[in-house]
């Protein structure tokens, strides 16, 4: 089995003022840095980090490492052409990607596995993604290679709930506890709140 991450860093901060939020500070390190960082001590085999028109600086910010930098040419269409930058970077022996939020620096690689092993067990024909104990969605979500066409087919900055949503029966949730896989940065006072939490 194969497990792409797609990490999604080509946003614009809108909220975040003057400066790109995925190179604000979190523990010491840009905050893409951590969530690429993480990406790469989970079980996941390629990374492909998409970037935006701020693409140079947020490359220099994560440095070298095992992931592969995508420009998407188009990032004024939103969260999809993300995405679709970054399938089309994959290798088609891919069994399932991860669509992975930048600006989402509590989650870890041992949600990251957890997703995984819930595919795995399940024979790579689920998509998957982590719930809190009040039924809130939450991050990464893991998409089988059966539908790399109709998320490439997305349009917007809605992401794929639309997808989720007609593909209802085929959703593989696992319970997670505290904040990580619910807290996305989009301002500075953001940065504040605290970050913890697991799969459990």
């Amino acid at each position: 089995m194969t497990i792409s991450a797609i990490v999604l860093a080509a946003g614009r901060s809108s909220r975040f003022g003057e400066a790109n939020k995925l190179l604000a500070d979190v523990s010491g390190r840009p905050m893409i840095k951590v969530v690429t960082g993480a990406v790469a001590e989970s079980r996941v085999q390629d990374i492909v980090l998409v970037t935006g028109n701020d693409g140079g600086r947020v490359a220099a910010a994560v440095g070298p490492g095992p992931w592969r930098i995508v420009a998407n040419l188009e990032p004024e269409l939103g969260l999809s052409s993300s995405i679709r930058a970054g399938l089309a970077a994959l290798s088609d022996e891919v069994n399932g990607v991860l669509i992975v939020l930048g600006d989402m620096p509590g989650v870890s690689a041992a949600l990251i596995d957890q997703l995984i092993a819930a595919f795995e067990a399940r024979a790579w024909d689920v998509i998957v993604f982590p719930v809190s104990t009040q039924g809130r969605q939450g991050h990464p979500v893991l998409w089988p290679a059966a539908l790399f066409a109709e998320l490439s087919a997305l349009t917007g900055d809605t992401g794929a709930k639309a997808l989720l949503a007609k593909y209802s029966d085929r959703v593989v949730t696992i319970a997670a506890t505290g904040d990580a896989a619910f807290f996305d940065v989009d301002t500075v006072e953001d940065l504040s709140r605290p970050k913890d939490g697991a799969a459990g």
